[in-house]
């Protein structure tokens, strides 16, 4: 069997989105060959999506991973997210209310643009980041070595392969592919609205301080709304960073997120036309919300992702391989903890690891004990998310 040893020890990551980047960032701390590899061709090769809120699990992990002026960038580049959760019905009156808790100022609620935080978990990881790799296979050596293949005919040994190529994972596909994650028959269908007098004007107050949800009682659908308004404290230290982008313009003041969830043929339209066709997809949204607050039907501003989740899966022999984040464990939007579970995930996977190196235990041990532990934590806020959106949809899956 073979074991971890810290003079050679080789971790190669699959994937330089959240989790793997925060994982790299603990080995690399730990002293282990560490090298991340990443199909797009740079860090803001293409849109990262919106604001995250990155929760207490998800602040704790980032913490435990992250060296200490690199987490400080993370805070710096952050602001503090809402601490209320909103339930309106259609016509904007108020269902519910939850407030969050903070356990301590290292378990709080964040909320940080997706590509800021990739390009925060990217700091001293430059070296060690290799863009433009697509991952194609990978052999298993007699020794039990592996050998990551790339699409660029590149090849680089690892004593562990780790997938964390989101919800179409390669790396998954080759290993487990009885894990693929399932359609779920839902459909998002979102915007980001810029900041203006008219936006302020007719978005629900509670949006500005915290997140929104509706639920108008009479029709399988809700409603999520979300706003941001950055700091001046987060500007200045994006400015201050070379290697970030600046903030586009849309973005200085601030923006409201618009994401209006229900099934697919709730549209009565084609999978052709969600895709490609925005103007019908807006009509039909409308349509749907013609007897809602007119506030609410002021915002309809849309693009048309799918929602896929995971199912929980059984135990599998574990070897060197393993995987995390969305190629695991996909999940619905609707309680906010898939970045989160990624992070825990890093920060779980790493510890292990860590301690099969300083003890020289077995690599198969180390990757089974993180495994264990990941398929409770991480498929309970699966069937979580999932339950929360089939009950909001009326349905069973």
């Amino acid at each position: 069997m073979r074991r971890a040893n810290a003079s050679d020890f080789r971790v190669v990551i699959i994937g330089a989105g959240l989790g793997g980047l925060c994982l790299a960032q603990a080995l690399k701390s730990a002293g282990v060959r560490v090298a991340v590899f990443e199909r797009d061709s740079a860090a803001d090769a293409r849109p990262q999506g919106t604001r995250l809120h990155i929760n207490p699990t998800g602040s704790a992990a980032l913490h435990t991973c992250l060296p200490d002026e690199v987490f400080a960038l993370f805070e710096r580049t952050s602001g503090r997210h809402g601490s209320t959760f909103t339930v309106f019905n259609k016509d904007l009156h108020v269902l519910s209310t939850v407030s969050d808790s903070e356990e301590s100022p290292l378990h709080s609620h964040w909320s940080v643009d997706r590509m800021v935080l990739r390009r925060v978990l990217l700091t001293g990881l430059e070296n060690r980041t290799h863009f433009g790799k697509t991952f194609a296979h990978y052999e298993e050596l007699s020794d039990g070595a592996l050998i990551a293949c790339f699409e660029d005919d590149t090849r680089i040994e690892a004593d562990v392969l780790v997938g964390a190529d989101g919800v179409g994972s390669r790396v998954r596909e080759k290993y487990l592919p009885h894990t693929a994650p399932f359609d779920t028959g839902a459909i998002m269908i979102g915007a980001i609205i810029p900041f203006s007098d008219a936006l302020h004007a007719i978005l629900p107050k509670a949006a500005l301080t915290g997140g929104v949800m509706i639920v108008p009682g009479d029709a399988p659908c809700a409603l999520v709304l979300a706003s941001w308004t950055p700091e001046t404290r987060e500007l200045q230290a994006l400015a201050g960073m070379s290697a970030i982008p600046k903030v586009p313009n849309a973005k200085q003041n601030g923006y409201a997120v618009f994401g209006f969830c229900a099934e697919r043929n709730y549209f009565e339209l084609s999978s052709e036309q969600l895709r490609t066709e925005p103007a019908a997809v807006k009509r039909a949204v409308q349509a749907r919300m013609s007897s809602w607050h007119g506030d609410l039907q002021a915002l309809v501003e849309i693009i048309a992702p799918s929602i896929q989740s995971s199912r929980p899966v059984d135990a599998w022999r574990s070897t060197g391989i393993t995987l995390i984040g969305d190629a695991i464990h996909s999940m619905t939007p609707f309680q906010g903890n898939g970045a989160n579970t990624a992070l825990k995930d890093a920060e779980t996977l790493s510890r292990e690891l860590t301690a099969a190196i300083k003890n020289e235990l077995p690599i198969v041990e180390a990757v089974q004990s993180y495994e264990r532990s990941m398929r409770i934590y991480a498929f309970e806020a699966v069937r979580e998310s999932l339950s929360v959106m089939t009950r909001l949809l009326g349905r069973q899956l």
